[in-house]
């Protein structure tokens, strides 16, 4: 692995348009040339270090996603308590009232995942598994709060002029970001098959005996 000086000659940044119009780049390398001293750690062993690296932006990441949501929710269910329809608030219909609980019960689950593994992560124990616990969730999850809070809102939910639709992009672009669901929940799946004897997760995979 190595630091790259972005001002070098023959890096090149093409820039991509995203759903949350968050300034994401592609980068081409064409005939690069670096020092030694760019070198991270020992040779061949930057993988260990990339690794740590993006446990660590993932479960932050996920802290965003939570947040992003939260908000999203919060407008939503606002929303629910004063918009009126057929004589009364929407809040008062029944299945309004079960997509309000339901974001509420999905950005919390999401939250308490994230702030295990970010606990972990600040105490030292091994966080790996459950930081891709709470990466699927929270892909899975958050996404599907915010995806009700847009219902929930309607037509309107979707103008450019209210700010919903700015979480609900970033969210959306963040389930791509650092890890699909798919690809986190293999790396649980990954964990618990190869671990002898019974496990239990919240133990990090020591045999149950």
């Amino acid at each position: 692995m190595f630091i790259i000086d972005t001002n070098l000659s023959g890096m090149i940044e093409t820039p991509l348009v995203t759903i949350a119009k968050d300034k994401q780049s592609k980068v081409t390398f064409e005939g690069v040339k670096i020092s030694k001293d760019a070198l991270v750690g020992e040779l061949d062993q930057g993988w260990n270090i990339a690794v740590d690296m993006l446990d660590r932006g993932t479960a932050l990441l996920c802290a965003q996603m939570v947040g992003a949501a939260r908000k999203d929710i919060e407008i939503g269910i606002e929303y629910a308590k004063n918009r009126v329809a057929f004589g009364r608030p929407i809040g008062a219909f029944q299945s309004v009232q079960h997509m309000c609980a339901d974001m509420t019960i999905w950005v919390d689950g999401a939250q308490m995942l994230t702030y295990e593994a970010l606990w972990k992560m600040d105490e030292g124990i091994p966080a790996s598994v459950d930081v891709s616990q709470a990466k699927a969730f929270c892909n899975d999850k958050c996404q599907a709060a915010v995806r009700s809070s847009q219902v929930l809102h309607g037509g309107m939910g979707f103008m450019m002029e209210f700010d919903l639709h700015l979480w609900y992009r970033r969210v959306c672009a963040w389930t791509m970001r650092l890890g699909t669901s798919f690809e986190h929940r293999a790396r649980v799946s990954k964990a618990l098959i190869e671990e002898p004897g019974r496990v239990r997760l919240g133990m990090n995979f020591q045999a149950v005996k």
